[in-house]
């Protein structure tokens, strides 16, 4: 696939204007969508709809912002985590917090903010490894607060 910012035409990086990316996809998608095709070749119908996929999924990327961070390191050849058992330590902490039923969604959504500022802030300075652990973590914070809300 092609890279998703080139796609759409817009710079690379973390904090993305989302109305700017809105706009972006919505002007990508006139000009390729298969509705504008209805009288094109089979050929060229088909280039059409791979076209749009492809649109479809590089707008999803960097509308997700844990996905587009994740471009974001990988074009800047950082091997994402696999394991940070100090980290795990936490994430215990929280399981046992809420079987115990402690609600610790506050805590958590405090938790998501600082990541996400820190995600932005290093990647922004380029600090590709301070913002590889920040998505590492949020990850994870993403995902129990899925499980717990």
């Amino acid at each position: 696939m092609s890279d998703p910012f080139t796609l759409l035409g817009l710079e690379k990086k973390y904090d993305l204007d989302m109305e700017l990316l809105d706009q972006a996809y919505f002007d990508a998608q006139k000009k390729t969508h298969p509705d504008q095709f209805s009288n094109a070749s089979p050929e060229e119908k088909a280039e059409a709809s791979k076209r749009s996929a492809e649109i479809n999924h590089a707008y999803l990327l960097l509308k997700d912002p844990l996905k587009r961070a994740e471009l974001l390191l990988k074009e800047a050849n950082i091997d994402l985590f696999s394991h940070d058992p100090l980290f795990l330590e936490e994430v215990m902490q929280w399981r046992a917090q809420t079987a115990a039923k402690e609600d610790i969604r506050h805590d958590l959504l405090t938790t998501q903010k600082t990541l996400f500022n820190t995600l932005e802030t290093t990647l922004k300075k380029k600090e590709y490894q301070e913002a590889e652990r920040a998505l590492y973590q949020l990850t994870y914070v993403h995902k129990f607060l899925k499980e717990i809300c």
